[in-house]
């Protein structure tokens, strides 16, 4: 029996210190032929000292291999080598306690400044002297302690094309400030929101993809500065002088999606695709798919983002601090057109093959083409499952647009049907700040006050307190 443990070590100012053992062991249960056949099983968590126990993984594997010693002869010498390799690997992985990623919400911030310097002399026969003082305050705050945003994930997301005041699931790859000398912005990528089954006779991941190339964008914020700057100058003696300087300055900056076509003209082609229309009926803006299933992709959808070739769309300076795009795709490295962008969002004309196909109804359709049209529920303990009592699939709390069934349709014919959604009622994550004379080291723990915890926090240099709500969401189905 072989045996493997690994710990892993990650430590941030912003994150907190990480712990993520794994611990992994196989035993050969057979041989047949030349060709070992193994068994084992891998065994991974992740520990956080801000967020706790995170999640667990459980995967059993099994693997067959085959060792052999080949012989022969290279420039008159005989030589050995040991060759071996995995002929065949299957493994089922489960996944508990995954923690939910919500997206950064931009809040808009107040800037306030204000400068002094003052200067008094004196002055003799041409002889000066004097002293000077100036200093400087500046100060920043949100402009509102509460923001509330509609959100939109993966399967949704088209829903919030014309809405620049939203919150989009998506995330950047090492996100940072940027400045004229940064070349390259970071990249964007929608979350992949991946669903695992498990049933008798079915198991996998599937994971769920768009049919378009969706243009992702911050939440609307604006950020107002404003500054003052005042100066005073006095002399005295034979020549007398005096001065004054009064500056007040304001201005404003806004991060917000870039929604105007006369100036972004690559929107045209790249933002999210409407839903299903009487031309397209059979359009489906987002699908599951099962990861790692390999099918042919659409070609027309393929090429029309530049195929092979790593595009950007086509910048022009248009004077002053303002760059434009168009509707073309260039090259990344030389800068030669690829190709154009249609006068509509990019998307696939046809459905993607997939071999197994699982599709999903909202409330308000299980509610009236479901296997059952109404969420069953049986007494605790009684196993004769009978005298069920029947619950509306909306509720105040189980709205109609959530995930209600979910149907997976293997490629032999067989279904599974998975009605019963498994709720949510609330979910908080909440950070401030504490008083750190309370802490005790030998328990870990720090006491905390209900002012703390609100927004009338007054601990620490910041008094940061940040507090994020996801309202009620199914995250199973049964």
């Amino acid at each position: 029996m072989r045996f493997n443990a690994g710990l892993g070590l990650t430590a941030s100012s912003s994150e907190g210190i990480g712990f993520s053992p794994s611990l992994s062991f196989s035993r050969k249960v057979g041989t047949a032929d030349g060709y070992d056949q193994n068994l084992g099983l891998n065994i991974g968590t992740a520990i956080n000292s801000r967020q706790g126990f995170k999640t667990i993984s459980f995967a059993p594997f099994m693997s067959i291999s085959h060792a052999a010693t080949t012989r022969y002869t290279c420039s008159g010498t005989e030589l050995n080598k040991s060759i071996s390799h995995e002929i065949d690997s299957r493994s089922v992985q489960f996944n508990f306690s995954t923690p939910t990623y919500v997206p950064s919400i931009q809040f808009p911030m107040r800037n306030s400044s204000f400068t002094f310097s003052g200067r008094l002399g004196l002055e003799l026969f041409g002889v000066q002297g004097g002293a000077q003082l100036s200093g400087y305050f500046t100060k920043q705050q949100l402009s509102t302690n509460n923001l509330k945003l509609k959100a939109y994930g993966l399967l949704y997301a088209h829903h919030a094309k014309n809405n620049l005041n939203v919150l989009l699931d998506f995330n950047r790859e090492k996100d940072n400030s940027f400045s004229s000398d940064t070349r390259h912005l970071p990249l964007s990528a929608m979350t992949a929101d991946v669903f695992s089954v498990s049933g008798q006779g079915l198991s996998g991941s599937y994971q769920l993809r768009r049919s378009d190339v969706p243009t992702t964008f911050d939440n609307q914020s604006v950020n107002l500065n404003a500054g003052k700057s005042f100066g005073i100058e006095a002399g005295a003696g034979n020549m007398v002088r005096a001065g004054a300087d009064v500056v007040f300055n304001n201005s404003y900056s806004y991060a917000k999606k870039w929604h105007n076509t006369s100036s972004n003209g690559a929107l045209t082609g790249l933002d999210f695709s409407s839903t299903p229309s009487n031309s397209n009926p059979s359009y489906e803006p987002a699908y599951f798919k099962m990861a790692g299933e390999r099918t042919v992709d659409d070609s027309g959808y393929f090429n029309a983002l530049g195929g092979f070739e790593p595009v950007r769309p086509q910048l022009a300076d248009a004077g002053g601090l303002e760059v434009r795009t168009n509707n073309t795709l260039v090259r990344y490295s030389e800068g030669d057109v690829i190709q154009t962008l249609p006068d509509s969002p990019v998307s696939r004309s046809k459905r993607e093959k997939r071999k197994q196909v699982i599709s999903y109804l909202t409330a308000t359709e299980a509610a009236q083409y479901g296997l059952e049209k109404c969420i069953l529920s049986f007494p605790e303990n009684d196993f004769k499952l009978t005298n069920p009592t029947a619950g509306s699939r909306t509720t105040s709390r189980r709205k109609g647009h959530h995930l209600s069934e979910i149907t997976v349709l293997r490629e032999d014919g067989q279904r599974y049907v998975f009605g019963i959604p498994a709720y949510n009622n609330v979910q908080n994550e909440v950070s401030f700040s504490v008083d750190g004379s309370s802490a005790s080291c030998q328990s870990g723990m720090v006491g905390y006050s209900a002012v703390d915890a609100s927004t009338g926090n007054n601990k620490g240099k910041e008094n940061y307190y940040n507090k994020v709500s996801t309202p009620t969401y199914a995250h199973s189905f049964y």
